[in-house]
Formats: structure tokens, C-alpha cells, sequence
């Protein structure tokens, strides 16, 4: 029996990743990490730098040329983007408060918890005062605080531009869990 001959396309890449694999989105970006200078691209076509941290091309320029897709892969952050919202999924580095409506030993809606907070008050984060979501969304200038998903306080118009469903003690195996459920036994 002869297996027939297919030919299979990649009709696309996507690439996410760091400097290895940066095309040059890294021009449209503040940033003081850049290779828009010589002698990067020196090899390149044109000769000219392009933002790749390369004399040349860069690995998955190679693998879009073996795939037949194109020579090489263009920069695509552009640099009027915005970001509309932020969705967050984590443990209790990210918990904006979910686990204060979750039957938990996991709590953070306690003194000294949230001093630092607006108001002052304890919140359910993971930290006397912001989290680090909270500070991206404010970068990016989405909102001040990302709300918990189990909040009562808000409805589902407050998601539109961002919510954490983050929440302390979670990972992803079972495993996780059960090794708090062991250690709160010998408390």
C-alpha cells in the first residue's frame, strides 16, 4: 500500500516570545531595549536595522521561510494599539478579594491586610496596599483596580474593562490544594 503524498500549509505564525524572536515590535514600545541601530541588520535585506536583536534574520524568519509562508516576519505591534481590558487568572499574588466569597482558610480580609489600600480597608488582596494587576491596568489606563469576579459590589458592566478571577491557594494540579488541606490539619 502506498501512502498517498500530502501536503500540508501553515497558513500562519504567530509568535509570541522575547528578544530571540522580536521582529522589531520593540520600536513602538517605550523602551530603552532596542536594536533599531547599527550594526544590527547589517545582513539583513537592505542592510538597514530593523528591531530584530540580530545582525540578520531572526529564527522564526527561517522557520516562515520553510514553511513557505513569506521570507520573513513583520513587526505587528502597533503603536496607536490599546488594550480595552484586562482578564486576570491566578493565585493569591493576582486575588483582588475572590476568596473572601469562597469557604476558605485562605483569607486576606483582615487587618494588617489593605492599609495601604484606597480607604484603608482590607479587600481580600494579598498585599497591605495594590497588586501588580492593578498597576498594569493603571499603566495602561484601563482603571485604578481590578475588581474580583465574586465581589458583589459589581456587576457585570464593571467587567467590561477588566476583572481577576484569581484566587489564593489555587495551581494547576489538584495537588495544590490538598497540600493545604494536609498542613491546616497539623495547625
Amino acid at each position: 500500500m502506498q501512502i498517498p503524498k500530502v501536503r500540508a500549509t501553515v497558513p500562519a505564525i504567530i509568535v509570541f516570545g522575547d528578544s530571540t524572536v522580536d521582529p522589531g515590535n520593540n520600536n513602538q514600545v517605550s523602551t530603552v531595549l532596542k536594536s533599531n541601530f547599527e550594526p544590527y541588520g547589517r545582513d539583513y535585506y537592505g542592510g538597514q536595522p530593523t528591531g530584530r536583536f540580530s545582525n540578520g534574520r531572526i529564527a522564526t524568519d527561517f522557520i516562515s521561510e520553510a514553511l513557505r509562508i513569506k521570507p520573513a516576519i513583520p513587526a505587528y505591534l502597533d503603536p496607536k494599539a490599546t488594550v480595552p481590558a484586562i482578564i486576570v487568572f491566578g493565585d493569591s499574588t493576582v486575588d483582588p478579594g475572590n476568596n473572601n466569597q469562597v469557604s476558605t482558610v485562605l483569607k486576606s480580609n483582615f487587618e494588617p491586610y489593605g492599609r495601604d489600600y484606597y480607604g484603608g480597608q482590607p479587600t481580600g488582596r494579598f498585599s497591605n496596599g495594590r497588586i501588580a494587576t492593578d498597576f498594569i491596568s493603571e499603566a495602561l489606563r484601563i482603571k485604578p483596580a481590578i475588581p474580583a469576579y465574586l465581589d458583589p459590589k459589581y456587576d457585570i458592566e464593571d467587567f467590561a474593562t477588566g476583572v481577576s478571577f484569581a484566587s489564593a491557594g489555587t495551581g494547576y494540579d489538584n495537588a495544590t490544594s490538598d497540600v493545604l488541606v494536609s498542613r491546616a490539619t497539623d495547625w
